[in-house]
């Protein structure tokens, strides 16, 4: 808690990446090594969630919490999913085009926000692609240094 300087243990002992809370208290998190995508219960009981995505990396849900997307770092798109009321994921889908350099096979796609009107903001290889609600990429910022882009948020109370 920011405000009070307090910290609590939401996940221990996960072989993964980057993870995502959502405000009922379960989550999920990327396992890039092993193409795994795992949901965790307010209980922090683990269970498989998805496989088979190359490199999962980034992941972000909708504004209403009822969408996952999950980001492949080795690929070109985002995935979709529905996410069901026991944390389930169905209905897997290729969400969002990613751009790629020239001489690049893979998007480097990792850390993602997403604002209140639904653009899913992706950090890849090639800077920060704004995707709209439909998947499609509207606008790509420029990288300020020349390494990969790993992380994105937004910050202040609006």
């Amino acid at each position: 808690d920011v405000t009070t300087g307090s910290r609590e243990v939401l996940l221990e002992d996960a072989p993964g990446n980057d993870c995502v809370v959502l405000a009922r208290g379960d989550g999920y998190y990327t396992d890039p090594q092993n193409h795994k995508v795992w949901h965790v219960d307010s209980a922090g009981i683990r269970t498989l969630a998805d496989e088979g995505i190359e490199r999962p990396n980034g992941l972000i849900t909708s504004p209403d919490q009822t969408l996952l997307w999950v980001a492949d770092s080795a690929g070109r798109f985002l995935y979709s999913f529905q996410i069901q009321p026991d944390g389930s994921l169905k209905y897997k889908q290729q969400y969002g085009h990613l751009h790629i350099g020239d001489e690049q096979l893979a998007s480097g796609a990792d850390g993602m926000a997403v604002d209140s009107e639904g653009r899913v903001y992706v950090a890849t290889n090639v800077g920060l692609q704004v995707l709209d609600q439909l998947g499609r990429v509207h606008l790509i910022l420029e990288k300020p240094q020349r390494g990969k882009l790993s992380n994105v948020v937004f910050g202040g109370p609006e």
